[in-house]
C-alpha cells in the first residue's frame, strides 16, 4: 500500500523499479530546467509519441527474453499512457516528484522498504561535498513533512490534485511537501541539493502513468505548493 507520500506524486502512478521549450535543451544541466520547460517537454505530444515508440521497441526487444517492465508495457500497449525514465530524461521530472523518492530512500517508513537505493545516493552527496550526516540534516529540515507522508493513507485520494477541495487532505500534503522541498534547499544550498536529486536520484527511478485531463495542471500545482 502506498504511504501518504506516494498517494500524490503529481497524480501519477510511480513504478521504481526532444523537442526543449524555450530557454531549456537536453544539452542544459536536468538541475537547471525551469518547471514550465520540464511541463513542456513532458507533455508536447509528439514527444511522448516519441517516448511511446522508444518504449515499444524496447518492450518488444526485451519481451523476447521475457525482461518487459511494467513502465515499458504501459507506454508500449497504452495510447494514453507514458514513461519517462531518469536514466535517459531526467530533466522530465520535476523536483517535488525527486524530492518524495529520496525521502522515500531514506525515510521508508514502518513496514516498506525504500524505493531507491540509498547507497547510491549517499555516493552522490559524498561527492557533491554534503557530507555524512546528510540524512540527520535532510530529516531536521524536512522532519514534518516525513512524519506526514509516512502516517496511514486516507480512505479515498482525489485522482487530481486541481480537482481537491481547500482544506483536503491533498492540499495539506502539496503545501508541506514544499515548505520542507524549500528548508531542504536552504539546508544544503538551492543548487547542490537540486543536483543531488538530478544526479543522484533522478537515474534510479522509472515512471509511468496514465495522461489524463487536468494532469498537467496538477503538476504545476504540486510544484508551486498549491498557492
Amino acid at each position: 500500500m502506498l504511504g501518504r507520500g506516494e498517494l500524490w506524486i503529481s497524480g501519477v502512478v510511480v513504478l521504481f523499479l526532444a523537442r526543449g521549450a524555450a530557454g531549456a535543451s537536453p544539452s542544459q544541466p536536468a538541475a537547471a530546467w525551469t518547471t514550465e520547460a520540464r511541463l513542456h517537454a513532458r507533455f508536447d505530444p509528439d514527444e511522448m509519441s516519441k517516448r511511446r515508440e522508444a518504449q515499444a521497441d524496447k518492450a518488444h526487444r526485451m519481451g523476447v527474453q521475457g525482461l518487459v517492465s511494467p513502465a515499458q508495457e504501459m507506454a508500449a500497449t497504452g495510447s494514453g499512457a507514458d514513461a519517462i525514465s531518469g536514466k535517459e530524461t531526467p530533466y522530465l521530472f520535476l523536483p517535488n516528484e525527486l524530492f518524495d523518492a529520496l525521502l522515500a530512500s531514506g525515510y521508508p517508513g514502518q513496514g516498506r522498504p525504500a524505493l531507491v537505493r540509498r547507497g547510491e545516493i549517499e555516493a552522490r552527496a559524498a561527492a557533491l561535498g554534503l557530507g555524512g550526516d546528510m540524512w540527520t540534516r535532510l530529516q531536521r529540515a524536512a522532519g514534518t513533512y516525513i512524519s506526514l507522508r509516512n502516517a496511514p493513507p486516507a480512505k479515498s485520494v482525489t485522482p487530481l490534485l486541481q480537482d481537491a477541495a481547500e482544506g483536503s487532505e491533498e492540499r495539506t500534503i502539496c503545501r508541506t511537501r514544499f515548505r520542507a522541498l524549500g528548508a531542504a534547499r536552504r539546508e544544503f544550498g538551492a543548487e547542490v541539493f537540486d543536483r543531488l536529486l538530478y544526479e543522484g536520484v533522478a537515474p534510479l527511478l522509472s515512471m509511468s502513468y496514465v495522461v489524463r485531463p487536468g494532469l498537467e495542471e496538477s503538476m504545476r500545482l504540486a510544484e508551486e505548493g498549491c498557492p
